[in-house]
C-alpha cells in the first residue's frame, strides 16, 4: 500500500458554476467537490505529462445529476484539506479496463493506494 499527503497533489476545493465548469472556493464547508492531481498516474517531477486530475462531487451539496463525472458522490468529513475524509473509495481503474490506475482512499488528509 502506497500513501502519499494530499498536499502534495494540488488538492483544490470548487463550487460549480455550471455543470461544465468550476471555481475554487476556499472553506469545504463552500464546496461541492474536490479536484487533486492523480497519484498513482505519475504527478512527480518528470512525470507531468503522464498526470491527470481526479474529480469527486460531494453528497449533498446541490450537485446537479448531469454533472461529470457522475453518477458518483462521496460522504466528506473534515475541516479542510489537512484532514478531509471521503466515503468511499475513489475508484478510476474502470474495473481494471481503464488506463489510469488508482483505486485508493482520502482518510484524514491522507491518500492510499
Amino acid at each position: 500500500m502506497k500513501t502519499r499527503p494530499l498536499a502534495e497533489l494540488e488538492p483544490e476545493f470548487f463550487r460549480l458554476v455550471d455543470e461544465r465548469r468550476s471555481s475554487p472556493v476556499e472553506r469545504i464547508e463552500d464546496a461541492q467537490g474536490m479536484e487533486l492531481a492523480c497519484p498513482a498516474c505519475g504527478h512527480d517531477p518528470g512525470r507531468e505529462r503522464d498526470a491527470h486530475y481526479l474529480r469527486v462531487f460531494f453528497q449533498g451539496r446541490g450537485v446537479p445529476d448531469g454533472a461529470l463525472p457522475g453518477p458518483g458522490r462521496w460522504a466528506v468529513s473534515g475541516s479542510g484539506l489537512a484532514d478531509v475524509t471521503l466515503s468511499p473509495s475513489i475508484d478510476c481503474t474502470n474495473g481494471g479496463r481503464g488506463p489510469c490506475k488508482f483505486h485508493g482512499w482520502i482518510e484524514n488528509g491522507v491518500v492510499r493506494w
